[in-house]
């Protein structure tokens, strides 16, 4: 997979990816910059709240949002945690 690749499946809405370290909260919020889907408001507001969280995008929002527990259920986002790591440890 490409870089560009990797860009367009994060800039398709409906994901979501669960973080259970600061460094994976940094590893995403970096690829959601990258993507030019994030806002420094909300880094800041994520980058402060407890772990494990989970980070998505979806079309109902107009930039990253964030949840615990599972709350992104509700919005039927797929879970791309796997491929995200996976894609990052290939680049």
């Amino acid at each position: 997979m490409t870089n560009e690749q990797f860009i367009e499946r994060l800039q398709q809405p409906n994901w979501s990816v669960s973080c259970k370290t600061e460094q994976q909260v940094d590893l995403v919020l970096q690829a959601c910059r990258t993507a030019g889907i994030s806002s420094d408001k909300r880094e800041e507001i994520i980058k402060v709240l407890r772990l494990p969280i989970d980070i998505g995008f979806s079309k109902y929002f107009d930039t990253i949002e964030y949840a615990h527990n599972g709350a992104f259920k509700f919005l039927e986002l797929e879970n791309i945690t796997s491929w995200f790591f996976d894609a990052i440890k290939k680049e």
